[in-house]
C-alpha cells in the first residue's frame, strides 16, 4: 500500500522505495502476515499501530511494515478506512486501490508522498470525489486539506520539480504538473 503500489499503477516511473508496506484485513490475515515474517528471519516489533520486521539480507537491511484495517496513521493517530477494492497486479499480489492510495498519501503529507500523488494523477487518476468522502467519513478533512494546500504550493513555487530531480533524477513533465494541478483543484472543489 506504499511506494510499491504507487509503482504497481504507474509502472517504472514511480520512484524506487525502501520497505514494502502492507495490510491485513482481518484479524487472521494479520497473524499469519507476522508469523511469516517471524519464520522467514524477520525481528517483529510494534509501533504506534505498525509492526515493523527487519533483517539484514544479501543487499543489506531489509524492511517490511504491516498494518491492520483500519490503518493507523503513525504520525497523526487517525484512524483511514479503506474502502476501495483492491485490484491484482501483474503478479496476482492484491495491490490497494488507486483512491484509497491517494487518500493514505494525502494524509501521509511527505515531499514523496507529493510526488507519488503527482505521479498518480498523471498515469492513474484518483477520484477526488471519493476521497473527499473518505476524509469525511474518517474525520481527517483538515489533514487532507492540508497536504493539498501543500501539493499546490509546492507545484507553484518549484518545490515539487526539486523533488522530482532529487528522487527520480529527472525534471517533471508538463502533463505531470497539470493533471497534478487538475487533481488538487478537483480536491478543492470537494471542500478539500
Amino acid at each position: 500500500m506504499g511506494g510499491l503500489a504507487v509503482r504497481s499503477w504507474v509502472g517504472s516511473l514511480a520512484r524506487t522505495s525502501l520497505d514494502v508496506d502492507l495490510v491485513a484485513l482481518s484479524p487472521e490475515a494479520h497473524a499469519l502476515l507476522l508469523e511469516a515474517l517471524r519464520q522467514g528471519g524477520f525481528v517483529v516489533g510494534e509501533s504506534g499501530g505498525w509492526w515493523r520486521g527487519m533483517r539484514q539480507g544479501a543487499e543489506g537491511r531489509e524492511v517490511v511494515d504491516v498494518a491492520s484495517h483500519p490503518v493507523v496513521n503513525p504520525r497523526t493517530f487517525d484512524t483511514l478506512e479503506l474502502r476501495a477494492a483492491p485490484r491484482a497486479d501483474e503478479h496476482g499480489l492484491q495491490v490497494v486501490g488507486v483512491d484509497d492510495l491517494a487518500y493514505m498519501k494525502l494524509c501521509a503529507g511527505r515531499d514523496q508522498d507529493l510526488l507519488d500523488l503527482c505521479l498518480l494523477a498523471a498515469h492513474a487518476p484518483p477520484d477526488p470525489k471519493a476521497i473527499a468522502t473518505s476524509a469525511r467519513l474518517d474525520d481527517v478533512e483538515r489533514l487532507v486539506a492540508r497536504t493539498a494546500i501543500e501539493g499546490r504550493f509546492a507545484s507553484g513555487r518549484g518545490l515539487l520539480d526539486a523533488t522530482f530531480e532529487e528522487l527520480l533524477g529527472r525534471s517533471i513533465h508538463a502533463a505531470e504538473r497539470e493533471a497534478f494541478d487538475d487533481f488538487l483543484r478537483r480536491l478543492a472543489e470537494e471542500g478539500l
